[in-house]
């Protein structure tokens, strides 16, 4: 930048002294524009992401949170059914099966972490591993809602020990997905992952215990 000083008197011409104004308000325009570009920059970093986008986002927690609800819902529907609490009461459970008040304690707090599991993976910028993650996640809940209409509905525990195998594989999948995007989100599903661990024990165990009982009990495998 030319320095603003006073010319010598006599020494230079006013087209010198025009041409000379010109360039050093050229040079200020110049620092001025760049200073409201920066300016502007730093205003649009800092701005408030737009309101379509924190509905969209609220939207979509909700959607994973019904989706998880619901899923939660069909299981206990079915498991309250007389009928199904009956049969299971005369089931032979292995000694580590916990009172049925821990299942009504784990499962709220296992899909609540699910659903804000897939939210963040859902907040992340598209990707083919952010769409096959959120397939997966769709994956294991299919699975998980399947679990009691044919434990508990149909009475069919050997099936019900391979849907909750496809339910830990669709999980496990996801997890590992989701931790190249998001490595909160898959913590997040990781007691998840392992109560599906402890779930098959159980039921495992049931097909061990039971398996002198006849058809009266509908123990089809």
């Amino acid at each position: 930048m030319t320095a603003i000083a006073p010319p010598p008197v006599g020494t230079e011409t006013e087209a010198d002294l025009l041409g000379e104004t010109a360039t050093t308000l050229d040079a200020l325009g110049g620092a001025v524009d760049e200073g409201w570009e920066e300016t502007v920059d730093l205003d649009l970093e800092e701005a408030p992401a737009p309101r379509r986008s924190r509905r969209a986002s609220i939207a979509a927690l909700a959607g994973f949170a019904a989706a998880s609800i619901l899923a939660g819902a069909v299981s206990g529907l079915i498991n309250r059914k007389p009928r199904n609490k009956a049969w299971y009461r005369l089931l032979q459970k292995p000694s580590y099966t916990p009172p049925d008040r821990v299942f009504a304690l784990v499962w709220p707090a296992l899909y609540a972490a699910a659903a804000i599991s897939a939210h963040r993976v859902w907040k992340t910028p598209p990707s083919r591993e952010r769409t096959t993650a959120l397939v997966l996640w769709g994956t294991q809940l299919a699975f998980n809602a399947a679990w009691s209409p044919i434990f508990f509905g149909a009475h069919r525990p050997k099936l019900a020990l391979a849907d909750l195998a496809g339910n830990a594989a669709s999980l496990g999948a996801y997890t590992l997905v989701a931790s190249r995007i998001d490595a909160p989100a898959a913590a997040l599903v990781a007691p998840y992952l392992g109560w599906l661990g402890f779930a098959g024990a159980m039921n495992a165990g049931i097909l061990t215990n039971n398996s002198g009982i006849g058809r009266n009990l509908l123990l089809r495998g």
